[in-house]
């Protein structure tokens, strides 16, 4: 294993927590105290469930009234003696289980499904009961009350569950969930509806019919672990893969079959002796929405502990997608959100990092962090933008700790692709920003001195300044990590850049041609960047470009010029540009695209967006554009090594 900058490695713990005993196991890790791995799945094995026999199933369509809870039911016969019972059950939100009207409790430990289709990842709750005791000889009755979800009037969800039966003569019966469990749909509170008495209650005047059962199937249950805090350790992970049925465990802290660090030779990148091509995507918020200090949580997730589960079940489903490598904002972002855990707590900031890039390295993606040099600390330091320039101002020396923490850290961990100092800032070159918006009181800690809701010229930076920045945070960059490679983090120039930059602090907005817009972007990329950067969006009108060419020749063109250089060219963010992915879900423009791109050699690409419900029109999943990702998977398999 890698070994991090200022993280101690702890003596190894074989310490049962007496909460946690009946369901985990202690393993030490790297500055993390005392940490549980899940023992929900290796304990249902053992007691000799096989689980990759279990149907995920739910109430027909038919019988759907959109009810917040939905009972099921199994029943079965015992014709012999047992010395032993055992039943998994995992269901949507929660589930409370019963045997032969004995409640057993309320399920709620986190378990995360890998779908075969649509919605392709599922958090459910899980557990494993001994029902030894209750299980009788005759007809018995298992019962589960699913918590559902209601959407559009339809409740939706899932239970997943398994009875193991072992006989005094050595056989085993197992009892699965499948089209032969029933189910009730009705709506429960217009009904009145209690539990029936087989399920411990009084009310026989239910209907009950069979489940359907979710044909395409499932791929994978992960069990998480746990600190000795109570949180949950999503570093600890025990799967079971329905395709051999084996349950494996992982500390993702700790083991690593990544390695090599990606190189340049000319045009192309390197990785291990061989040319190294890949698509990734955009995840913006990764590592802040998993720490809980993205500015909006409570808007889009409800509350910091759906947004962790949103990021891990983003990597997942990253991982079952074969994407190569995921791009994210890595600064710790607007003033008021840099107090919620960077100036609170450090050393918890960096162990949640530290965690965003165990998981992703367990799962075999690579991670490309912009660091944010150029908008990240000014606005938190109370400066104007061009005080990055002054190695004495306040500004850059927030931003220069800031970069050496974190490339430091991860200088020797392959995860790391390569850096990226900024999110397009030759957009802004020339721009003149007296008067523009700039953050206000809500984007600061209350009562801020500095908060600057308009911005003023010295907050505007030209081309030569840009340059200035781009040369020297890359040799910093390098000075400290000698291993990765850096890029920009650029679109391109502006579209009238040639204008701009003659007449700044005046506005001149003239398009350019082909020829000096081209030259204007090969000046931007300025040594001793490593790889240039673009981002590309389509179809637009090709009156929107330089020498009016269409989308995906104008952008050639940047491809063609850069790998004249020559340099290896990344696309950071690609997408529909209109229509958007939402409207289109063939992304037939973003496709042919890829296509064009192959054949030009670029080596990196990255789609715009992934998990990212901020932008429900822009972003994507697994199952959302099956064609894009099954393009994506074929073009990692052929250059990634996937």
């Amino acid at each position: 294993m890698f070994a991090r900058a200022g993280r101690s490695t702890l003596l190894f713990v074989m310490i049962l927590l007496t909460m946690l005993a009946c369901c985990a196991t202690a393993v030490s890790g790297e500055g993390s105290g005392l940490r549980e791995q899940s023992e929900i799945l290796l304990r249902s094995h053992d007691a000799g469930m096989r689980l990759e026999e279990a149907d995920l199933v739910w109430v027909p369509q038919s019988e759907n009234s959109g009810s917040l809870f939905v009972p099921f039911r199994k029943q079965f016969t015992v014709d012999e003696p047992i010395v032993s019972a055992g039943v998994f059950v995992a269901a949507d939100r929660g589930v409370t289980v019963y045997v032969n009207g004995t409640q057993l409790g309320f399920v709620k430990q986190k378990l995360l499904v890998s779908m075969n289709d649509y919605p392709g990842v599922r958090w459910m709750a899980g557990e494993y009961f001994d029902i030894t005791e209750l299980v009788r000889e005759g007809q018995n009755t298992f019962g589960a009350r699913v918590a559902s979800t209601v959407v559009g009037g339809k409740s939706e969800g899932g239970l997943l569950a398994q009875i193991v039966l072992h006989g005094a003569d050595g056989s085993v019966t197992r009892i699965s969930s499948d089209g032969s469990f029933d189910v009730c749909g009705s709506n429960i509170f217009t009904t009145g509806w209690t539990l029936p008495p087989d399920m411990g209650g009084d009310d026989a005047g239910q209907t009950w019919v069979k489940a359907s059962v979710y044909a395409p199937g499932w791929e994978r249950i992960i069990a998480f672990g746990r600190r000795a805090s109570g949180e949950v350790d999503y570093t600890l992970i025990t799967s079971l893969w329905k395709d051999t049925g084996n349950v494996t465990t992982l500390d993702a802290s700790e083991e690593s079959t990544m390695d090599g660090f990606v190189t340049a030779d000319g045009a192309k990148l390197m990785l291990n002796g061989k040319e190294y091509r890949a698509i990734g995507v955009n995840v913006p918020h990764l590592h802040s929405a998993y720490n809980g200090t993205w500015h909006h949580i409570s808007q889009i997730y409800g509350n910091a502990e759906n947004a962790k589960e949103a990021m891990v079940a983003a990597i997942i489903d990253a991982h079952r997608n074969k994407v190569a490598f995921i791009r994210f904002f890595a600064n710790p972002g607007y003033p008021v959100d840099a107090e919620k855990l960077y100036f609170k707590d450090r050393d918890e900031y960096w162990r949640q990092m530290d965690e965003v890039f165990d998981l992703c390295r367990a799962h075999n993606i690579r991670l490309i962090p912009c660091l944010g040099v150029v908008s990240g600390w000014f606005y938190i330091c109370g400066e104007p933008k061009q005080a990055l320039l002054d190695p004495n101002s306040k500004t850059y020396n927030a931003t220069y700790n800031y970069v050496e923490e974190f490339v430091t850290r991860y200088k020797d961990d392959p995860v790391v692709l390569m850096w990226e100092l900024e999110n397009e800032a030759f957009l802004a070159a020339d721009v003149n920003m007296q008067g523009r918006s700039g953050l206000g009181a809500g984007q600061f800690p209350a009562g801020s001195p500095y908060v600057k809701p308009t911005l003023t010229l010295e907050d505007s930076l030209t081309f030569d300044m840009t340059l200035q920045v781009y040369k020297e945070w890359t040799s910093i960059i390098k000075s400290l990590d000698p291993n990765h490679l850096v890029t920009s983090g650029d679109a391109h120039v502006r579209d009238t850049s040639e204008s701009l930059r003659r007449y700044f602090p005046g506005q001149v907005w003239i398009l350019d041609s082909l020829d000096q817009h081209v030259a204007n972007y090969i000046e931007s990329q300025t040594e001793p960047l490593d790889v240039f950067s673009i981002h590309a969006y389509g179809p637009q009108p090709s009156a929107r470009w330089p020498g009016h060419v269409s989308t995906t020749d104008y952008y050639t063109s940047l491809v063609r010029a850069a790998h004249s250089k020559p340099a290896p060219v990344f696309i950071g963010e690609l997408g529909n540009g209109g229509p958007s992915f939402g409207e289109d879900p063939e992304a037939a423009w973003t496709r042919s695209f890829i296509d064009a791109m192959e054949q030009e050699g670029v080596s990196l690409m990255a789609l715009w967006v992934w998990h990212f419900p901020w932008q429900p029109m822009n972003t994507l999943d697994g199952f959302s554009h099956p064609k894009l990702m099954q393009q994506v998977k074929e073009f990692n398999e052929k250059y990634a090594g996937y």
